[in-house]
C-alpha cells in the first residue's frame, strides 16, 4: 500500500468515541466524540454492559467487539464497539478499568469480491471471511457464522493479508474498493 493510499485510509476514519468505565461498569469518563455519537452516553446501553460483563468475566481474551445500531437524533446509524481491559500504573499489571471505543460504521462501498478473488487468488472460504470482515464482525463472530474455530478464522485472515499484502483489516477493505 502506498503512502497516499494509507493517508486516504486514515482520512476516511472518524475519531472514535472513548468511554472509560470501572470494572463494575460505572462510567468514569467520556470524550466529546462519544457524546456526539451515542444517543445517551451518560446511560450505559445494555450492549455496552454486556460487552463489559463478557470482558470482565474472562470469556473474552481482553478485547471484545460488537456491532450496535443507535442514533442520537432518533435515526438509526450503525456503530462498532470495542472494549479493552486496561490497568493503572502501579496496579501490578492487573486490569482496573475498561475502555470502550465507539466508532460510526462508515457507509460500505460495494466490494467487488469476484474481482478480488481472481486478482488476489482468494479461496471461496477466504472470500466469505473477507465479506464478514467488511460487515464489521469480530473473529469470534465470524467463527460462529462459519461454524469454524476462532483459530481457523485467524489463519484465514493471515493468509488473506499475505495474499493481498495487507497489514490490517482496514487495509483489506480499502484494497477491495
Amino acid at each position: 500500500m502506498s503512502a497516499e493510499d494509507m493517508l486516504e485510509l486514515v482520512r476516511g476514519r472518524s475519531s472514535p468515541g472513548v468511554l472509560i468505565l470501572d470494572l463494575k461498569g460505572n462510567l468514569l469518563y467520556s470524550n466529546e466524540e462519544a457524546l456526539s455519537i451515542l444517543p445517551n452516553p451518560r446511560k450505559i446501553s445494555p450492549e455496552i454492559r454486556r460487552l463489559c460483563k463478557e470482558l470482565t468475566s474472562g470469556s473474552g481474551n481482553g478485547t471484545i467487539s460488537v456491532a450496535l445500531t443507535a442514533g442520537k437524533d432518533g435515526g438509526e446509524s450503525p456503530l462498532a464497539l470495542r472494549a479493552f481491559l486496561i490497568g493503572a500504573q502501579g496496579s501490578g499489571g492487573l486490569p482496573t478499568h475498561i475502555m470502550v471505543l465507539v466508532e460510526k460504521v462508515t457507509e460500505q462501498h460495494s466490494l467487488n469480491l469476484k474481482k478480488a478473488k481472481s486478482r488476489y487468488g482468494l479461496s471461496d472460504r477466504e472470500v466469505e471471511v473477507v465479506t464478514l470482515v467488511a460487515e464489521g464482525l469480530a473473529n469470534k463472530e465470524i467463527a460462529a457464522k462459519l461454524f469454524v474455530s476462532e483459530h481457523t478464522v485467524k489463519d484465514h485472515l493471515k493468509n488473506i493479508m499475505r495474499k493481498m499484502n495487507a497489514a490490517s483489516r482496514s487495509e483489506i477493505i480499502h484494497l477491495l474498493k
